[in-house]
């Protein structure tokens, strides 16, 4: 080739590689170009639409837990736990370590090791399209378990037991809160009056409402009050990040209620009901012991009580607390409140004379008799003597006005104070009804009026109370958490009787206990005094049954202060024998309640006289 030629060919040369740089540079030009268009349009986009990014908040929840009741002496009647859930996902479990895994679970819940493994082959057994994706191995793990398992299910995830699944990543055992628990220690002791719960679910976790007694009555007080949650950004382990955007709500359980009842005195004295409704043959045996001064319940106690742990279908019957909830005709212990009426309305004198009519008195179509035979006695006489015939008579002398004004002073014919959800109120009759000589004469003696039986016990205890009257109480305190005590305070005291004419009618029980019941009454170095009642039961057809109710309502004291209005009202015992009178079967059972006041030192003997 040429020199001419050659030039000619290096010349054509460089133009191509010129006109090849020029197209490569151009098209680099336009892919920067492109790209940065693109990128523009991609900024634009997310910044004028949501954006869903990978979620970089995480939060926590743990829910509240009810209130315990607390006995006098310290001893917990209620409380309440968590109970956790335990959740695996069977795919996911290495087919060679599920022995291992069933093993180990196992020894760490306290699960029956070829329960677990059942429930781990029957999910297998199940096609795909009828089973879930994860098994449920228990509902009822403690607090402290579910903590063992969770460590269990961080140690597994190291040996490899769990494995992914169709592209999915491993999954562990989960440890999820699942209710709450009620647990009462002692079983029936103090039931009905503790009262029972039902279940109420709140988003996936099952709460506790109170259905009766002091659990429903308290329930402001013993729900939960605050759930805890935390709600916050994650780090890598997801963990919430405790900064200032971290929103946080402390856990606040339920307050606590503590009752004036020791466990040891209700304990006994309930064994005392046990053995009296057997030897009485009676339907049911209620008891109940107030500190007269200050209208404190020392005892609530009943014959007929139910495990509050594992409430079957009859004990159902078993939930009403009768002492408040039923009412019936009291009988003779109406007669010391009624005396008390008179007195303070100064219709009474009691050394003055009255007709006895040798125990039999007519009037119209009616007849009153008397156990007790009198021609003549005193006003004083027909109260300790249980004289309907002198009682029938005393009672003329009250205006129908101010009869019923009187009886609701005392109490009667409406609720008590007491802390209780459920009351019977119970019916004195209007003003008018009272008007009428055979009603006001039959209700002096306690028949025609319908109470309940706390509605006796608060109002005889205005006879141990210098006349001032008292609503009852059965919790003292609400408890925070932090120990910090809040008195429950009585409704204000109130003058029913002046201090002189109450002493008249404690001075006249204490002769009945004294004079006509010396050995079933008392009990040697104690005060005591009180009124039996044998009221027959009415029929829902009109007339009487032979059935009965028999009641003793009294007091104990001894020397240094210690004051207690005790009840005992024994439900249709049986009729041999005369153990249907209150003085054959209520009054020997009150004794044995006064001797377990004094065993536990809740009475001092006074013996020096």
């Amino acid at each position: 080739m040429s020199a001419i030629e050659q030039q000619k060919t290096d010349e054509q040369h460089n133009k191509y590689e010129s006109k090849k740089k020029n197209r490569v540079a151009a098209f680099f030009i336009f892919c920067v170009t492109v790209a940065f268009v693109a990128f523009i349009c991609v900024f634009y986009h997310l910044a004028t639409t949501d954006r869903k990014l990978p979620a970089f908040v995480t939060s926590k929840k743990s829910s509240a837990i009810r209130g315990n009741i607390v006995s006098a002496d310290g001893y917990v009647l209620a409380a309440s736990q968590k109970l956790y859930r335990a959740e695996v996902y069977p795919n996911f479990i290495s087919p060679d370590k599920e022995e291992m895994f069933i093993d180990l679970y196992s020894i760490y819940s306290g699960d029956d090791k070829e329960e677990v493994r059942k429930k781990i082959e029957d999910f297998k057994k199940q096609s795909d399209e009828k089973r879930s994706e994860k098994v449920v191995l228990s509902e009822k793990i403690s607090p402290k378990i579910a903590e063992d398992l969770k460590v269990l299910s961080r140690r597994l995830s190291m040996l490899k037991v769990f494995i992914k699944y169709k592209g999915l990543s491993e999954r562990s055992i989960d440890i999820i809160e699942h209710r709450e628990k009620r647990v009462y220690p002692y079983n029936d002791t103090l039931s009905p009056l503790i009262g029972h719960i039902r279940d109420e679910k709140k988003d996936n976790f099952i709460s506790l409402l109170g259905m009766n007694g002091i659990e429903r009555y308290y329930e402001d007080r013993l729900a939960p009050i605050q759930d805890f949650y935390l709600r916050g950004n994650r780090d890598i382990s997801n963990t919430v990040i405790l900064n200032g955007n971290a929103e946080v709500k402390q856990k606040i359980d339920g307050q606590s209620i503590e009752l004036s009842i020791p466990i040891k005195l209700q304990k006994s004295i309930e064994k005392i009901l046990d053995n009296a409704k057997r030897n009485f043959h009676a339907k049911e045996i209620i008891s109940i012991v107030m500190r007269s001064d200050t209208g404190e319940i020392m005892a609530f106690a009943t014959s007929n009580r139910y495990n509050i742990n594992s409430i079957q279908n009859s004990d159902i019957p078993l939930l009403r607390i009768s002492a408040a909830e039923d009412v019936y005709e009291p009988g003779s212990v109406m007669k010391p409140i009624v005396y008390a009426i008179l007195l303070q309305e100064d219709k009474l004198d009691p050394k003055e004379m009255i007709k006895g009519y040798g125990g039999t008195y007519k009037i119209g179509e009616y007849t009153i008799k008397d156990e007790i035979p009198k021609d003549r006695m005193t006003a004083e006489e027909a109260l300790i003597n249980s004289s309907n015939i002198g009682m029938f008579q005393l009672g003329q002398r009250l205006d129908g006005v101010i009869y019923h004004r009187r009886l609701a002073e005392f109490g009667l014919g409406k609720k008590t104070d007491i802390d209780l959800s459920v009351e019977s109120t119970g019916t004195i009759g209007n003003a008018q009804f009272l008007s009428n000589t055979i009603s006001k004469g039959t209700a002096s003696y306690g028949y025609g009026i319908n109470v309940n039986f706390i509605q006796l016990i608060q109002a005889s205890n205005v006879f141990n109370n210098n006349g001032v009257f008292i609503s009852p109480k059965i919790a003292s305190y609400i408890v925070e958490k932090s120990g910090k005590k809040h008195k429950i305070e009585n409704e204000p005291p109130r003058d029913v009787l002046t201090e002189e004419k109450s002493e008249i009618v404690k001075n006249a029980l204490i002769k009945v206990a004294f004079e006509r019941n010396r050995k079933r009454a008392l009990v040697e170095g104690v005060e005591i005094g009180g009124k039996t009642g044998t009221a027959r039961i009415a029929s829902n057809k009109g007339g009487y049954k032979e059935r009965y109710n028999s009641s003793f309502i009294g007091f104990a004291n001894d020397k240094e202060g210690n004051k207690y209005t005790i009840g005992v009202l024994v439900v249709e015992p049986t009729t041999a024998n005369n153990l249907y009178y209150g003085a054959q079967s209520a009054m020997p059972t009150f004794k044995k309640i006064v001797e377990e006041l004094v065993e536990q030192d809740y009475l001092k003997r006074d013996l020096d006289k």
